[in-house]
């Protein structure tokens, strides 16, 4: 029975409903749910299958790595540096990177790597950020709305994204607006080719890839990686972040 098609995610779901009392002979379709071949099957065979892929999975999948910006005692250090996990999961970048986070400054240093993938390479770029929104920004106008949206994204292009064209596509969340009340995007990840994502506390700022204490997982399992690309598509399919569309202006600021 092939197994490969599911996330390792849906796959542990479903071997934690398989493991409890509830779970009856043969396997019900909401207890196998997503992973409906395994409707219908004896209850010991599911177990048996789902449990040797989740195993397969775990001895070909690379353990994650930590990701640390800050003091570390040198003599106990397995870590890789934050910075240095950035740049160069820009640079190996060869089909599309998705990139999230809610604070960027010296863009010129952190994100060249990625722009010269694009350039160089064609490389795709979906970036999701953060735009404040304040009370009177809520209470007016859809147009004034949108006008505040992306004047945002306009200046935080400007400020760190100083090389040109090509340019990333750029997303902001809408929720605020919509429900009048506050939210943040506070994710933080890259995702890149599909094949490695890194989630992290640390913003792209110098002072998160330098001198502040974080931590992030560069992760490699390809059931997670394509989970998280599919999560934020998912949210664009769906209304919940909008594409900044520029003028010819505000991209040459």
């Amino acid at each position: 029975m092939d197994l490969s098609a599911y996330s390792e995610g849906a796959l542990r779901g479903v071997a934690d409903r398989l493991r409890s009392r509830y779970a009856r002979d043969p396997v019900a379709a909401h207890v196998a749910r997503p992973v409906d071949v395994l409707a219908g099957t004896p209850l010991a065979v599911a177990r048996a299958v789902v449990e040797t892929a989740l195993a397969e999975r775990a001895r070909r999948c690379p353990s994650p790595e930590l990701v640390w910006t800050g003091p570390a005692p040198v003599e106990r250090a397995r870590h890789r540096d934050t910075a240095l996990v950035l740049r160069g999961l820009f640079a190996s970048a060869r089909s599309r990177v998705v990139l999230a986070g809610y604070r960027f400054d010296h863009g010129r240093r952190l994100l060249e790597p990625l722009h010269a993938a694009m350039r160089d390479r064609g490389v795709t770029v979906r970036m999701f950020v953060h735009v404040p929104v304040e009370q009177d920004v809520m209470r007016a106008p859809p147009a004034q709305q949108v006008a505040h949206c992306h004047g945002e994204v306009a200046k935080l292009l400007a400020a760190n994204w100083p090389f040109g064209a090509p340019y990333p596509e750029v997303f902001y969340e809408t929720r605020p607006m919509d429900t009048g009340r506050f939210s943040s995007m506070h994710a933080k990840c890259v995702v890149v080719d599909a094949r490695v994502a890194l989630v992290t506390s640390a913003n792209f700022t110098r002072r998160a890839q330098q001198d502040n204490v974080e931590v992030g997982a560069l992760i490699h399992d390809p059931g997670f990686v394509a989970a998280l690309a599919a999560q934020w598509a998912n949210a664009v399919s769906h209304g919940l972040f909008v594409p900044y569309q520029p003028t010819t202006s505000a991209k040459g600021a």
